[in-house]
């Protein structure tokens, strides 16, 4: 995807042209077709760009008059914005369409826009900078400001070519990094580096006169009861992923396709086959295969879905591609990223490697699809609400034969409860986070004050979330704050001009879902007592073959992960540097994480987690692979943390 940057000077210095143009120079790696930058007194703009769409014109700026736009964006509902503009206003690229809603809507055209994006926008006539990111947050957008500037970039990289922005981790979000509720849960966007934040999906950040300021202009609101026949919203789903795909293949290139073999792209995989016609872009399916791990190599279900669908298929032999990137002597970074980044491993790179050798510019995922239908087991309020209590009842009765105690507990806490005043449910809500633990224990080679910064953090970080509530329904919650801030496997910056798509991020999509009888997600009958996307399984039943249909909801790559610990290979690397940071910064006693990765425990998340943090630490360092991308710093700012 294409990558944008802008600058805007409070203390009213002119914008160098040389800053705008090595942000485009230091993302040429993955966006390599033509560039441009615009610079006028106190503000400027910048954009490198990837062409995937028919429409796009690399290298040339959409402006209107004093109005001027950089996009990394692909617009779903072009037709739709077309028919609501006033005549002449339309544009054949996806910027200008959005510079176009703008002119006419002002900032409510974020109401309207359906698809992934990320913009800064300049209003001339007003000196004014609005940005904006899209609802799940698929394309990034960072910002850095201070008393004398404000910076933004899809990376970091692009913030840090000016050398006079500090280069300082963010401790604090480094102990969040680290607390179990980020661990467990989708993870939460981080600017890394202190002063730089990221704009937080379906967001826009509005500047003007040296103040910044940002708000939500999607909020999920829960609607009129309603109680819709189980078939038509099997099909309703059906159409609306259609829908979320056939946009998606919208494309210059061919476009390949991430087929695991499980419920999330398998469903992509063979309704993309189905809906793209001869006019449409040649498919590829791109599959990781394992010979070591036999418990996670899906090719039996990965067959079927080739046997009955025609897809160009590219099978990836990943046992050795799960191997810590880092180990490696020629690890080289392309980007300036965050510690959850560096624990990627080479597999998808390889993956996408193989997507560039045959000539797609554009891959089609299944992130967020687990996060959106797996649905949640407090279901109780939303068939209240529906009036649905013949579900009620067999509900509780499944839940009964389990544990009497635990059923009628489930019924009062995510049925009764959320019937009282939101205040009431927050105050209620909050009592029970104070005296519930945090999820997870914390190994013993942390140091104490680490374990107790974790500790108060998480809890802050539980009741921040309670007393922000606006939805009573806690099955919808559950997704919410799953999907919401997005997947770090969405947001993932990779060396090859490859742009990600995510059919499961579809705006319309979502909406749908959320909006649907949230029990419609379970197994009516409660086989398995565990979610199971019983509405996705329906609606795609005819389409998908049975063996994935039947197939267990997830494929677990922790055999894969764990047969590459290396722990020999971890405990060499380790002791190579001239310094430990995560023993200086007192992350970890030393004798004590030094005995626990010799005992190898294979495990224990904390120790690659913390491995891998040490080997973001000593990346950033001068000379470090990812301190080389970016000008040496003034003496104050040469920190590596």
């Amino acid at each position: 995807m294409s990558a944008i940057a802008a600058v805007v000077q409070w203390d009213g210095k002119p914008v160098r042209r040389d800053l705008l143009e090595s942000m485009n120079a230091c993302v040429q790696y993955r966006c390599p077709d033509g560039s441009w930058v615009w610079a006028e007194g106190s503000f400027g703009l910048a954009q490198a760009d990837l062409a995937t769409l028919p429409e796009d014109e690399p290298g040339v700026p959409a402006v209107s008059g004093p109005l001027r736009i950089a996009a990394s964006c692909r617009i779903d509902n072009r037709p739709e914005i077309l028919r609501a503009l006033p005549t002449g206003m339309g544009s054949r690229s996806d910027a200008a369409l959005i510079l176009a809603a703008y002119e006419h809507w002002g900032e409510a055209c974020l109401d309207r826009l359906v698809g992934d994006f990320a913009f800064v926008l300049w209003d001339g006539r007003r000196s004014k900078l609005l940005a904006a990111r899209d609802l799940c947050g698929c394309r990034q957008l960072y910002y850095f400001a201070d008393r004398e500037r404000l910076i933004l970039g899809s990376e970091h990289t692009q913030i840090l070519q000016d050398p006079t922005v500090p280069l300082e981790v963010n401790e604090e979000e480094l102990v969040e990094y680290l607390a179990p509720i980020h661990l467990g849960s989708s993870g939460w966007e981080q600017g890394s580096f202190r002063g730089f934040h990221p704009l937080p999906a379906g967001c826009l950040l509005r500047a003007e006169g040296g103040q910044v300021e940002i708000r939500a202009y999607w909020e999920w609101r829960e609607g009129a009861r309603d109680n819709p026949a189980d078939e038509a919203v099997f099909a309703e789903y059906r159409q609306r992923l259609e829908e979320a795909i056939r946009a998606r293949l919208r494309s210059r290139t061919p476009v390949a396709i991430e087929l695991s073999g499980g419920l999330d792209s398998s469903p992509i995989a063979c309704l993309a086959a189905r809906v793209a016609d001869e006019t449409g872009p040649e498919l590829h399916s791109l599959s990781l295969v394992f010979d070591r791990f036999p418990s996670i190599d899906t090719r039996d279900r990965i067959g079927k879905v080739l046997e009955r669908y025609a897809l160009k298929s590219h099978f990836i032999a990943a046992d050795s591609l799960y191997r810590p990137q880092w180990l490696d002597e020629d690890w080289s970074p392309r980007v300036v990223t965050g510690p959850r980044e560096v624990m990627n491993p080479p597999a998808m790179n390889r993956m996408y490697e193989v997507a560039q050798d045959v000539g797609c510019r554009v891959v089609l995922t299944g992130d967020m699809g687990e996060m959106l239908n797996d649905g949640s087991s407090r279901v109780y309020y939303d068939m209240m609400r529906r009036g649905r209590y013949g579900q009620i009842l067999r509900r509780l009765r499944l839940d009964w034969e389990h544990s009497p105690v635990r059923a009628l507990r489930k019924l009062l806490a995510f049925g009764l409860l959320p019937m009282a005043p939101l205040p009431l449910v927050r105050l209620a809500l909050l009592a029970l986070e104070r005296r519930r633990d945090m999820m997870g224990r914390l190994p013993d080679y942390m140091t104490a004050s680490l374990r107790s910064r974790i500790r108060e953090l998480d809890e802050a970080i539980r009741a921040r979330r309670v007393r922000a509530l606006r939805i009573r329904c806690p099955a919808l919650r559950d997704t919410l704050q799953m999907c919401f801030p997005p997947l770090p496997a969405m947001t993932m910056q990779y060396p090859q001009p490859i742009e990600r798509r995510h059919p499961y991020s579809d705006r319309r999509l979502i909406e749908m879902v959320l909006a649907m009888p949230q029990d419609l997600k379970w197994d009516r009958e409660g086989r398995g007592g565990h979610s199971t996307r019983f509405h996705h399984r329906m609606a795609l039943s005819d389409v998908v073959p049975d063996e994935v249909v039947r197939a267990p909801s997830e494929v677990f790559f922790d055999g894969a992960l764990h047969g590459s610990f290396l722990p020999e290979a971890q405990r060499a690397w380790l002791e190579q540097g001239s310094a430990v940071h995560i023993f200086e910064r007192g992350l970890v006693e030393p004798d004590s994480f030094r005995a626990a990765l010799a005992r190898a425990e294979q495990g224990d998340w904390y120790l690659s987690t913390l491995l891998g943090v040490e080997a973001w630490l000593r990346a950033l360092e001068p000379g470090g692979q990812m301190a080389r991308l970016i000008p040496a710093r003034a003496p104050s700012g040469s920190r590596g943390g």
